[in-house]
């Protein structure tokens, strides 16, 4: 009788033993599985972030190529003659500025012509959650080879008045940072430790298009 209670106090033991190590492995499975969903969440978190500025930068370099079109359409022949007729490309940026640079990216001219205001209306206005945030936008223009003729005029009278239409490439890179228009430095691929680090601090996003404009006098679109 004895012997027989004696292996039952024994075999409860076991089961208590038992049951200690199943809620100990039940324990550290639970605190295994929060802290991979709390990982994934943060990982979620940082990837919308990402995504929101990409996003937004898409939308920065937009406004940069509508800006640097229209400039283009209406006062071209302007900023053409700050080529001197030298083989060249022309940059627009968000702050209205304007400048000629020769094919060794010597500045040949520059000028200066308003910007549109939607970059400036806020955080609240443009999205960003961070106040500390800019948007900018720098625009390339090159190419100013003659193009087609477009709808609506007559090309014997485009040929009379000595003008014609350009083909112009644009290139637009839109910023989300902490200060407007990053440097080239941050921005060169060479510079792998600087391109790096700007990497971590901005967004940016780059669009190109081909756009034919005009008319304008023939000397100021075709270069030698």
């Amino acid at each position: 009788m004895l012997r027989h209670r004696t292996h039952r106090a024994r075999a409860r033991a076991g089961q208590r033993g038992s049951a200690l190590v199943l809620a100990v492995l039940i324990l550290f499975s639970m605190l295994a599985l929060g802290m991979l969903a709390m990982r994934t969440t943060t990982q979620n978190m940082a990837g919308s972030g990402n995504l929101r500025l990409s996003k937004q930068a898409r939308y920065v370099s937009e406004v940069g190529l509508y800006h640097a079109v229209t400039l283009m359409q209406q006062r071209g022949a302007e900023v053409l003659r700050l080529l001197a007729g030298r083989q060249g490309t022309v940059e627009i940026d968000s702050a209205g500025a304007v400048r000629a640079r020769d094919v060794d990216d010597n500045v040949l001219g520059q000028a200066n012509y308003p910007a549109p205001q939607v970059l400036n209306a806020g955080p609240a206005a443009t999205g960003l959650a961070n106040a500390g945030m800019q948007l900018s936008y720098r625009v390339t223009v090159d190419g100013f080879a003659p193009g087609p003729v477009q709808p609506g005029y007559d090309p014997l009278e485009i040929r009379n008045n000595g003008e014609v239409f350009c083909m112009m490439q644009f290139t637009a890179q839109g910023y989300v940072a902490p200060q407007a228009l990053p440097t080239r430095a941050q921005l060169d691929p060479a510079n792998v430790e600087q391109r790096a680090a700007a990497a971590d601090t901005f967004a940016e996003h780059s669009l190109k298009a081909a756009v034919v404009l005009g008319p304008f006098q023939t000397p100021f679109c075709v270069q030698p």
